[in-house]
C-alpha cells in the first residue's frame, strides 16, 4: 500500500470524524434548547399552580371565617374572594398560555 493511498484514507477518515463531531454538536444544541424550553414551561406552570393555590387558600380562609363567625362582613369578604379571585384569574391566564397536553387542559377546565 502506497503512502499516498494511506494519506487519502486518513484524510477521508478525518473528514468523516469531523462530520460526525459537527453533527453530534448540532444534535446536542437541539436537545439543550428543548431542555431549556421545557424548564421554562415547567416554571410557568409551577407559577400558575402557586397562584391557584394562593387563591384557593384565600377563598378557603374567607369561607372558614364566615362559617365560624357568621358575620356579614366575613360573608362579604368571602363573596368578594369568590367572585373576584384575581390570583386565580392570573393563574388561569398563565396556564392557558402554556403548552399542555389534552388531559392537563381538561383538568384546567374542570378547575
Amino acid at each position: 500500500m502506497s503512502i499516498l493511498r494511506v494519506h487519502r484514507w486518513l484524510i477521508a477518515l478525518s473528514a468523516l470524524v469531523s462530520a460526525l463531531t459537527v453533527g453530534s454538536y448540532a444534535l446536542s444544541l437541539h436537545y439543550f434548547e428543548a431542555r431549556l424550553q421545557a424548564q421554562n414551561y415547567r416554571a410557568q406552570i409551577a407559577q400558575g399552580l402557586e397562584h391557584i393555590q394562593r387563591s384557593l387558600y384565600k377563598t378557603n380562609s374567607a369561607l372558614h371565617l364566615y362559617a365560624t363567625t357568621g358575620d356579614i362582613a366575613q360573608r362579604s369578604q368571602f363573596q368578594t374572594e369568590l367572585t373576584m379571585g384575581l390570583d386565580r384569574e392570573a393563574a388561569f391566564e398563565l396556564l392557558r398560555g402554556a403548552q399542555l397536553n389534552q388531559q392537563e387542559r381538561l383538568s384546567l377546565q374542570r378547575l
